[in-house]
């Protein structure tokens, strides 16, 4: 079964496991120990169809008429919303989609989503 965790602020990670191959992973890649009194609230775990992350689509260009339904820097997207964020049309969709399309057969705990640049 695959779960996604929000692990603090800014990164949403994946397992077919549990939180603690996410954490462990976390730690060899940062180098840093993870201290969930410092998170709190996370680790939360994720509903795979409710939420999501933004999806790039294609560049914006010239006087192109995009429909957008939201405002990249609300934190309150909903899946199939649509906007323009660092000059690409995007389109947010669910964990679930972006996972059945894109890394159906990982094995691995690893980052799905991150806000920061």
């Amino acid at each position: 079964m695959i779960k996604i965790y929000r692990i603090n602020d800014y990164e949403w990670w994946a397992t077919r496991t549990n939180i603690e191959d996410i954490i462990l992973e976390w730690e060899k890649i940062t180098g840093e120990e993870y201290d969930v009194e410092q998170e709190y609230p996370y680790p939360e775990l994720c509903d795979l169809k409710k939420e999501g992350c933004w999806d790039e689509i294609g560049f914006v260009f010239g006087d192109t008429v995009i429909p957008l339904t939201q405002n990249p820097d609300s934190r309150k997207a909903t899946v199939g919303d649509r906007s323009v964020i660092y000059g690409q049309y995007s389109r947010f969709i669910s964990f679930k989609e972006l996972i059945y399309r894109d890394y159906k057969d990982f094995t691995e705990p690893f980052c799905i989503a991150c806000t920061e640049v």
